[in-house]
């Protein structure tokens, strides 16, 4: 079997193969005969020609001419007529008032003394007419005189009868006691007699002594409430996110628990409308009744969001 050499000719990269060439020619000549007849035919269509003389009518206008009518003289002015001045009267000076006498209303811290130094005279009577103390009493004196036993006692008391005198109000009264006892003859049992006279009648005047309400008790009932306030404080966080501070108030609680009276020492919430609702919250609290004086004092209530 043979095979034949095959023998590749050399060509530069930008020659072109001759069937291509011919290939071109086929569209190109059409194509520009196609052009030059349309060149040769579209010059020779002929177009309107225009009369440039003819001068084209205008539509007449027409306009109105308004003629604005004068505004009207002004009316006359009118001339009031002066009235006649009223006469002043001068004033008469006021007299002055007599002045009402202060009458004196009562205290119920006074009458919770007085009712408490009464209880403390009944109880001294009674026990001064305690009829076991003057049996006891007899049955020691018995028992020292069958013993043949020897006491002697020296008995001193001293107590102010005028106990609310001078400055006014309770003072303590001063006792002073001294015995000196002696047992003879073997004897077990000393007796003492001790008589407190001039103690009849004590009377008060001026301060009273009287317990009050602890601050326990007031924050135990704040904090029991401390729900409402709360809720009065979640309302402004909406409109202010970042709202936090510290109210300090004054409260005045009345013997039967109500809040008389309650104002704003002094606040960093810069919210006058969430302390006025929290003012308004605590009048609104209930203490519970108690026979104490009047509470007057302040409170910190402490908001945090």
């Amino acid at each position: 079997m043979s095979l034949s050499k095959i023998h590749a000719m050399p060509v530069l990269p930008w020659h072109v193969p001759t069937a291509e060439k011919n290939r071109f020619r086929v569209f190109l000549i059409p194509l520009v005969l196609g052009f030059v007849v349309l060149g040769l035919l579209i010059p020779r269509i002929p177009l309107p020609v225009e009369d440039l003389e003819r001068i084209e009518e205008l539509p007449p206008r027409l306009a109105k001419f308004v003629v604005r009518k004068p505004p009207p003289p002004p009316p006359p002015p009118k001339v009031e007529k002066k009235k006649p001045e009223p006469e002043v009267k001068k004033a008469e000076p006021e007299k002055p008032k007599p002045k009402k006498p202060d009458v004196k209303k009562p205290n119920k811290a006074k009458k919770v003394a007085k009712k408490r130094l009464k209880n403390v005279q009944n109880a001294l009577a009674s026990l001064r007419n305690n009829q076991a103390l003057k049996s006891l009493k007899k049955a020691s004196n018995k028992q020292l005189k069958s013993g043949g036993g020897k006491a002697t006692t020296v008995a001193r008391n001293t107590l102010s009868r005028n106990a609310a005198a001078g400055s006014g109000g309770i003072q303590v009264a001063r006792a002073s006691t001294s015995v000196a006892g002696e047992a003879l003859g073997g004897l077990d049992a000393t007796a003492v007699e001790s008589t407190i006279g001039g103690a009849d009648e004590i009377t008060a005047e001026g301060n009273q002594i009287a317990t009050n309400r602890t601050r326990e008790e007031i924050r135990l009932v704040i904090n029991r409430n401390y729900g409402k306030l709360k809720l009065i404080h979640n309302r402004a966080l909406r409109k202010n996110p970042g709202l936090a501070g510290q109210m300090v108030i004054r409260i005045v609680i009345a013997p039967d628990g109500a809040v008389s009276k309650v104002e704003l020492v002094s606040s960093s919430l810069e919210d006058s409308a969430m302390e006025r609702r929290i003012l308004a919250r605590v009048r609104s609290f209930n203490f519970g009744e108690k026979d104490v004086d009047v509470w007057d004092n302040t409170f910190t209530i402490e908001f945090t969001t």
